[in-house]
């Protein structure tokens, strides 16, 4: 019930925002997506919090912006369940210029990860004859964000598409979180969530911090290699928003969200490509 609270009350926020912005004539923008696109905050005074992405790109870059997004969302949730309810909804009523997407970060970093990880202290007791150079399984990992995720991918594309032939269609590819350890802490009606990444490198008995950011660097490069590809398939349908090395590593607030500087980053990143490619 948490993630589903957390939602409706920044919601109905954003909505008035969306409301008031669309009436002044400002773009339109349908967003989904998981917590890059709607971070937890509190709203105090009325006062709608700027704590994510879509947040600075109504706020700082005049869009209107109406969000179907939710924190801790997964791109197989989002593409084969929410995207027919809501989305293709939202985006037959309101006739968007745009459709942004967040999705594939929580399907990368969660419990899926392991499967791409080889257990360190098992490879030492039992030595396979060809051992892996690196306990990040790199080939398969490729293969299936290149099939898996690439299918979802084209699925929302398509059906986006057909909503409305003459929408502009945006996906980042997330920055090189860190392997903090740090969890999101205390929002209230959140209460802990996380760590993601660094206990599944401990269930894997990968020590180190230097192979530990080395593998999600691959990771990370493998995913937005990913959205390259679509972008020249769809080309001036999709675009890829690279937003690798945007954020410094003192503007991470846990291991895989930004402090509020780094979604300032973020957004004005697809603000400029939304300009570029008008």
């Amino acid at each position: 019930m948490a993630k589903g609270k957390a939602r409706s009350k920044k919601y109905r926020s954003a909505s008035s925002y969306f409301r008031k912005f669309r009436r002044e004539g400002r773009p339109v923008i349908v967003a989904e997506g998981d917590s890059w696109f709607d971070y937890p905050g509190k709203i105090t005074r009325g006062r709608h919090p700027e704590t994510d992405v879509l947040d600075f790109l109504a706020l700082k870059h005049g869009f209107a912006v109406h969000r179907e997004s939710i924190m801790g969302d997964t791109l197989e949730n989002m593409v084969y369940n929410t995207l027919e309810r809501q989305v293709i909804d939202a985006i037959e009523e309101y006739e968007p210029r745009y459709f942004l997407f967040s999705g594939g970060g929580n399907d990368l970093v969660g419990r899926r990860m392991l499967d791409f990880l080889v257990d360190a202290e098992f490879a030492r007791e039992f030595p396979l004859e060809s051992p892996p150079k690196s306990p990040f399984l790199e080939d398969a990992f490729r293969l299936f964000v290149n099939t898996v995720m690439k299918s979802a991918y084209r699925l929302m594309i398509r059906r986006v598409q057909s909503a409305k032939p003459d929408i502009k269609i945006y996906a980042h590819g997330y920055d090189y979180v860190l392997p903090s350890g740090k969890p999101v802490i205390d929002f209230g009606f959140v209460g802990f969530v996380g760590p993601w990444i660094l206990p599944n490198f401990k269930k894997r008995k990968i020590k180190g911090k230097e192979i530990q950011e080395e593998i999600i660097r691959s990771m990370i490069n493998i995913f937005n290699e990913m959205l390259e590809d679509l972008e020249t398939e769809y080309k001036g349908l999709f675009y890829h928003v690279d937003c690798r090395g945007l954020i410094k590593r003192k503007e991470w607030a846990n291991e895989i969200h930004p402090k509020k500087v780094g979604y300032i980053k973020i957004a004005a990143k697809i603000a400029e490509k939304m300009k570029q490619t008008a």
